[in-house]
């Protein structure tokens, strides 16, 4: 069973990428009827990855000294994952600036307009914030050896770099003509929803995810690969 779930666990990766390109197109990309991106796609993939294993690095870092996992998770464990924390960093942004010079240099107006509508006003300041502090702060702070083996500060990172999801969302979404309503193009409005529906939407999930936590083991004791898993984060 494993062995086919191992085989299936390839393919799936490229069906998941598919359906998340056609769920954005037609979720975020349709808001702004004159703007078109080919890596479109992938940027959401990428973005909702490092989500993933901010939020992973989150919750191990809490269950880092409770039974059975402070049994298991070493400083290794968290090392390994802070290194793939920043190759994700570094993909996001190298993902956002090609589409950024992929566009620019090709000059079509249907394309740029939706950067330069972001580089006014409130939107360019938090552009710029978003290369401070969704790429360049987090690249720095995860090159450091030393700071990837310390769960708790490591974790801090992580919830930092959810927040900052959060903005880069709110960026790509908020200045749309379809949102901004009867308001000028490109208008700097922040609504009250746009704090609130996080924080509901997140409750929610977080509330059916912790229960299902609850309900079910911690540690994947059939699998064969876990004790190399466990075996590796004693090695130095």
């Amino acid at each position: 069973m494993l062995e086919k779930a191992s085989r299936f666990s390839g393919p799936t990766l490229v069906i998941y990428a598919l359906v998340v390109t056609f769920a954005v197109v037609d979720w975020v990309m349709m808001l702004d009827p004159h703007w078109f991106s080919t890596i479109w796609g992938l940027l959401f993939v990428v973005g909702w990855a490092l989500s993933c294993f901010a939020f992973a690095i989150v919750l191990l870092a809490y269950l880092a000294d409770k039974k059975p996992m402070d049994r298991i998770l070493t400083k290794r464990h968290f090392h390994d994952l802070g290194k793939l924390m920043l190759a994700l960093v570094m993909v996001w942004a190298y993902f956002n600036f090609s589409q950024f010079l992929i566009i620019w240099s090709g000059n079509l107006p249907e394309e740029t307009t939706w950067f330069l509508t972001r580089m006014k006003g409130g939107w360019g300041y938090i552009g710029i914030g978003l290369i401070v502090f969704h790429f360049a702060f987090p690249f720095l702070v995860l090159l450091q050896q030393d700071f990837k083996r310390r769960a708790r500060q490591l974790a801090a990172l992580g919830i930092f770099i959810l927040v900052m999801r959060l903005v880069d969302m709110f960026y790509q979404i908020a200045p749309t003509p379809r949102i901004t309503g009867g308001f000028e193009h490109g208008a700097f409005i922040i609504s009250w929803m746009d704090f609130v529906a996080p924080v509901a939407v997140g409750g929610i999930w977080l509330w059916w995810f912790l229960g299902s936590l609850s309900k079910r083991p911690l540690v994947p004791v059939k699998d064969p690969f876990f004790e190399s898993a466990v075996s590796h984060g004693r090695t130095h």
